[in-house]
């Protein structure tokens, strides 16, 4: 400083020395205390794995017992406890005569009495630190005792995990050692600073005294700076009529930001339309909102601390408490029937993996979806419906120009025989929209099936190929359909197969501009199986429709589209079609390049175990 005032010292070497030191010291005493820790993670494990184990078994168990299944019960418990890395699973009479072990050399006793005297258990009985035992109560005849034991693994601090934590500490110090030679310039001259702030009342208002060498750096020239601008009076940096900022913090704007508070945040979820519950590995329900509560059970004290199985019940919710109970937190979306006084609703439950205090939990989200699924469960209905009242005039429209055209030709003039293959051509059309919206319909029931039987293709082939020739030539595009002399035989649905292979040409062609091709070639796949691949030059698929362009009602964004006519259904209709004959559709695209769709089929047995 200038003037001779003080602007202190050095010393932050000595703090970053004491840091170092500090931080050695930590990593060797948690190296001490270490091995405990991991011994006491085990021993809680163990526990966890054990008590699961024991819930989900007792029921299972007590089952098979009431319906004399006690030798499946017997074969069950090795094979569990080899899965979940148990050490011994064993059912016993209160009296200790064991029934059923997971090493059945131990088992005292071959059958089990029709009754015994004990009473039944309420409670889960608690055994040792690694040990649960579980009542099992079988009406009428007595209870039984599960024992479940999980040892904690054997952990101990080798001498690769201590040359480990001597390396950490070894390079914590380089690194702190690095952070002080790049720090050391700019916290002495703030200690400088910090000085010069305290010697402030002896320069006698003559600012200049407290300069520090600029050539410390930016912060130097930083405080140089504002002790120019500094107005007589006042504090260096401001005049006497200009306070030092408040604590408050305002945006930009100037107004002011509060920050929020756990209140305000707990209120803004219970307000939620949607219902929000946290839940730990166990499934019980640690934390609910207002929405969730009301869905599920009513108030929200009668809800906390219950079991997720027991307000949601059914079998998806059992599994997911299960994989959640094995240390597992899926991502997974449940939709769950649940009766209420005023009837069946529908929730959509959402469930996600959560990290709190260190232990596993997910959060629920839960949507009542009734009055959508009612509006769908409607929509099907009227499709289905409308479907089959316009499936008969359009099959007795078909029926009668075919027989009229297989007439007498020269009984038609030329001009009516134009007209007629037409409307022949649009009333197949409008037969195949009809048909499409009825399997929609059915897919959305549940209920589209397959009438298998054998499939001669090169008939297939044939009608397709007359259906899309006329359009073809008209649009100026080449349509050819190439087909090896022998295929394996195929079996399957061939109004369905047809119509999945009539979608895909029918857009082939639709999507090429004139001059352009379509290739349609049948061949054998690897397995013995057919596929069919549609080739055409037209414009071709971008990435992102690529991936929703199975989906029902979805047609792509490109803008050339727009002006072409389409339901969207065509192609999500043919995966499902593919899918029930256990095989699939490929899609390989490029923009303005073209596209090729490859349905494939697989042959005989073997298309019949991949639909089942």
């Amino acid at each position: 400083m200038a003037g001779g005032v003080s602007v202190g010292g050095d010393w932050w070497r000595g703090f970053f020395i004491a840091t170092a030191a500090v931080l050695v010291g930590a990593l060797g005493a948690g190296g001490i205390v270490f091995d405990g820790t991991l011994r006491e993670q085990g021993e809680a494990s163990a526990r966890q794995r054990a008590s699961a184990t024991a819930r989900t078994l007792a029921a299972a168990a007590t089952e098979l017992v009431k319906d004399g299944e006690l030798s499946t019960l017997r074969r069950m418990l090795p094979d569990l406890v080899r899965e979940s890395a148990l050490s011994e699973i064993a059912i016993s009479l209160p009296d200790g005569q064991i029934i059923a072990h997971s090493e059945p050399s131990r088992i005292s006793m071959t059958r089990l009495p029709e009754k015994w005297s004990a009473s039944a258990v309420d409670e889960a009985m608690v055994g040792g630190t690694d040990t649960v035992l579980q009542s099992m109560n079988i009406p009428g005849r007595g209870a039984l005792v599960l024992t479940v034991r999980a040892e904690a693994p054997l952990v101990a601090i080798d001498g690769q995990t201590l040359t480990a934590l001597g390396a950490i500490a070894f390079v914590a110090t380089l690194a702190l050692f690095g952070v002080y030679r790049r720090a050391a310039g700019p916290l002495n001259t703030l200690g400088m600073i910090g000085g010069a702030l305290r010697d402030a009342e002896k320069c006698g208002g003559d600012w200049s005294l407290l300069r520090i060498d600029e050539r410390r750096g930016a912060e130097a020239m930083a405080w140089n700076d504002l002790l120019l601008r500094g107005e007589g009076g006042g504090s260096p940096g401001r005049g006497a009529d200009k306070p030092l900022a408040t604590s408050d913090v305002r945006r930009d704007d100037g107004s002011l930001a509060v920050p929020m508070g756990m209140g305000d945040l707990e209120q803004a979820v219970n307000i939620l339309p949607t219902g929000v519950m946290i839940v730990d590995w166990a499934g019980k329900v640690r934390h609910v909102n207002n929405m969730a509560a009301m869905l599920t059970g009513g108030a929200r004290e009668k809800v906390l601390g219950r079991e997720l199985i027991d307000l949601l019940p059914g079998e998806e919710t059992a599994q997911l408490c299960g994989a959640m109970a094995e240390g597992g937190m899926p991502r997974r979306t449940l939709e769950i029937k649940k009766s209420t006084p005023t009837g069946e609703a529908v929730l959509r439950v959402h469930c996600r993996p959560l990290r709190m205090d260190d232990e596993g939990a997910a959060l629920i989200i839960i949507e009542e979806v009734t009055q959508q699924r009612t509006a769908d469960a409607s929509r099907n209905l009227f499709i289905a419906q409308a479907t089959h009242e316009l499936r008969t005039p359009l099959t007795n429209m078909r029926l009668a120009l075919e027989e009229l055209t297989d007439g007498d030709a020269e009984a038609l003039p030329e001009l009516a025989a134009g007209h007629v293959n037409m409307v022949q051509t649009e009333v197949r059309r409008l037969e195949r929209i009809v048909s499409e919206m009825l399997a929609v319909a059915e897919i959305e029931a549940g209920s589209l099936k397959l009438n298998r039987s054998e499939v001669k293709l090169d008939r297939l082939m044939a009608e397709i190929e007359a259906d899309h020739s006329q359009h073809a030539a008209k649009a100026g595009i080449d349509l050819k359909v190439e087909m090896p002399p022998k295929l394996p035989t195929l079996v399957g649905d061939r109004e369905k197969l047809g119509q999945a292979i009539h979608n895909i040409v029918g857009n082939a062609v639709k999507y090429t501009a004139a001059g352009g091709k379509v290739r349609i070639v049948v061949g054998e796949t690897a397995g013995g199986g057919v596929s069919f691949t549609v080739t055409d030059t037209g414009m071709g698929i971008s990435a992102e429709d690529q991936a929703k362009l199975f989906n029902r009602f979805v047609r792509g964004s490109d803008p050339r589209v727009a002006g072409i006519t389409g339901t969207g259904l065509g192609l999500a209709l043919s995966k499902e079609i593919a899918r029930l004959h256990g095989g699939d559709i490929i899609l390989h695209s490029e923009l303005d390049k073209g596209s090729t769709f490859t349905l494939t089929v697989p042959g005989g047995r073997q298309a019949e175990r991949r639909a089942a």
